[in-house]
């Protein structure tokens, strides 16, 4: 799993004291094998004004599978780095159960139906 991380030089510092590859890592191991490359990129959209604007978005290259986007924006970057990663397990785990469990063994449920 190549992860690839590029950010303002503004978020370089605070960045780096998170550790994004490592965050990534043990969100996503047990996918390892299925996960060709992330590509995950921050930035400071209104620059040193504050307030909500620093943007993740990243990018999953899965093997076999289709690519996974997930972007997401927050004021502060390690809970922004958390959500991401918590997203990206989730979005990868679901994408996996799919090629695993044919469209027509998948149970679809209406509103108000119970499982019985």
């Amino acid at each position: 799993m190549k992860i690839q991380v590029t950010c303002d030089e503004a978020l370089a510092a605070e960045l780096d004291e998170l550790d994004p590859p490592a965050l990534l890592e043990s969100a996503l191991v047990r996918f390892e094998s299925r996960i060709a490359a992330i590509q995950l990129s921050v930035i400071d959209a209104n620059g040193p004004k504050g307030g909500v604007d620093k943007e993740c978005r990243c990018v999953l290259k899965l093997q076999g599978l289709p690519t996974l986007v997930i972007s997401d924006r927050d004021e502060n970057l390690g809970a922004l780095l958390h959500r991401v990663a918590d997203r990206a397990a989730h979005a990868v785990s679901r994408q996996v159960d799919r090629k695993l469990k044919p469209a027509a063994t998948r149970t679809r449920k209406g509103r108000g139906e119970l499982d019985q």
